[in-house]
Protein backbone atom coordinates (compact mmCIF):
# COMPACT_ATOMS: atom_id res chain seq x y z
CA UNK A 1 0.00 0.00 0.00
CA UNK A 2 1.11 3.25 -0.73
CA UNK A 3 1.30 5.91 2.21
CA UNK A 4 1.64 9.48 1.01
CA UNK A 5 2.58 11.78 4.33
CA UNK A 6 2.41 15.67 4.09
CA UNK A 7 3.00 15.39 7.81
CA UNK A 8 4.26 12.83 10.09
CA UNK A 9 3.50 12.60 13.85
CA UNK A 10 6.11 11.20 16.14
CA UNK A 11 5.50 7.49 15.59
CA UNK A 12 5.51 8.25 11.77
CA UNK A 13 9.30 9.30 12.19
CA UNK A 14 10.26 6.95 14.37
CA UNK A 15 9.67 4.44 11.50
CA UNK A 16 10.73 6.05 8.73
CA UNK A 17 14.13 6.33 10.87
CA UNK A 18 13.80 2.16 10.98
CA UNK A 19 13.80 2.57 7.20
CA UNK A 20 17.26 4.58 6.52
CA UNK A 21 18.44 3.33 9.86
CA UNK A 22 21.45 1.75 8.08
CA UNK A 23 22.19 3.99 5.58
CA UNK A 24 22.52 6.38 8.70
CA UNK A 25 25.16 4.21 10.68
CA UNK A 26 27.13 4.50 8.10
CA UNK A 27 26.75 8.26 7.90
CA UNK A 28 27.77 8.40 11.41
CA UNK A 29 31.56 8.92 10.79
CA UNK A 30 31.34 11.57 8.33
CA UNK A 31 28.91 13.89 10.12
CA UNK A 32 30.38 12.86 13.42
CA UNK A 33 34.06 12.16 12.69
CA UNK A 34 34.72 12.49 16.53
CA UNK A 35 32.01 10.39 17.62
CA UNK A 36 33.67 6.92 19.09
CA UNK A 37 30.06 5.29 19.91
CA UNK A 38 28.20 4.33 16.75
CA UNK A 39 24.82 4.38 18.93
CA UNK A 40 25.15 7.88 20.17
CA UNK A 41 26.02 9.26 16.39
CA UNK A 42 22.97 7.40 14.98
CA UNK A 43 20.71 9.16 17.69
CA UNK A 44 22.77 12.46 17.22
CA UNK A 45 21.53 12.22 13.29
CA UNK A 46 18.17 10.89 13.62
CA UNK A 47 17.14 13.74 15.91
CA UNK A 48 18.95 16.20 13.41
CA UNK A 49 16.73 14.55 10.37
CA UNK A 50 13.92 14.72 12.39
CA UNK A 51 14.49 18.44 13.31
CA UNK A 52 14.85 19.09 9.62
CA UNK A 53 11.88 17.02 8.53
CA UNK A 54 9.35 18.69 10.89
CA UNK A 55 10.71 22.70 10.39
CA UNK A 56 12.04 22.73 7.23
CA UNK A 57 10.62 19.93 4.99
CA UNK A 58 6.88 19.34 6.16
CA UNK A 59 6.32 23.53 6.39
CA UNK A 60 6.89 23.66 2.41
CA UNK A 61 3.53 23.16 0.67
CA UNK A 62 3.69 20.61 -1.82
CA UNK A 63 6.75 18.73 -0.04
CA UNK A 64 5.35 15.19 0.43
CA UNK A 65 6.82 11.65 1.64
CA UNK A 66 5.95 8.38 -0.15
CA UNK A 67 6.50 5.14 1.72
CA UNK A 68 5.66 1.56 0.36
CA UNK A 69 4.23 -0.44 3.13
CA UNK A 70 3.89 -3.65 2.40
CA UNK A 71 2.01 -6.59 5.08
CA UNK A 72 2.63 -3.96 7.97
CA UNK A 73 5.58 -3.15 7.81
CA UNK A 74 7.34 -0.18 5.62
CA UNK A 75 9.86 -1.12 3.18
CA UNK A 76 10.77 1.63 1.02
CA UNK A 77 10.93 5.68 0.70
CA UNK A 78 11.45 8.67 -1.02
CA UNK A 79 10.62 12.52 -0.68
CA UNK A 80 8.96 14.88 -3.43
CA UNK A 81 10.15 18.04 -3.10
CA UNK A 82 8.82 21.00 -5.28
CA UNK A 83 11.75 23.29 -6.51
CA UNK A 84 10.18 26.15 -8.76
CA UNK A 85 7.97 24.44 -11.50
CA UNK A 86 9.97 21.04 -10.65
CA UNK A 87 9.74 18.11 -8.79
CA UNK A 88 12.57 16.69 -7.28
CA UNK A 89 12.54 12.95 -5.82
CA UNK A 90 15.16 12.06 -3.05
CA UNK A 91 16.67 10.32 -0.77
CA UNK A 92 15.19 7.04 -2.68
CA UNK A 93 15.62 4.43 -0.01
CA UNK A 94 15.18 0.38 0.60
CA UNK A 95 16.58 -0.79 3.69
CA UNK A 96 19.62 -3.75 2.73
CA UNK A 97 17.89 -6.36 4.17
CA UNK A 98 14.82 -5.61 1.37
CA UNK A 99 16.78 -4.80 -0.91
CA UNK A 100 16.36 -6.77 -4.38
CA UNK A 101 12.46 -7.35 -4.04
CA UNK A 102 11.05 -5.02 -6.54
CA UNK A 103 10.01 -2.63 -3.95
CA UNK A 104 11.61 0.54 -5.23
CA UNK A 105 10.21 -0.40 -8.41
CA UNK A 106 6.71 -0.99 -6.80
CA UNK A 107 6.88 2.24 -4.86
Amino acid sequence: MLLVFETMNDKQLKQLMKLYEDGNRINVPLAFPDCTDVEEGLKRIEEGFTQWLRDDFFPKEENTYYVLEENGQWVSTFRLTKIDDFYFLEALHTPVALRRRGYAKKL
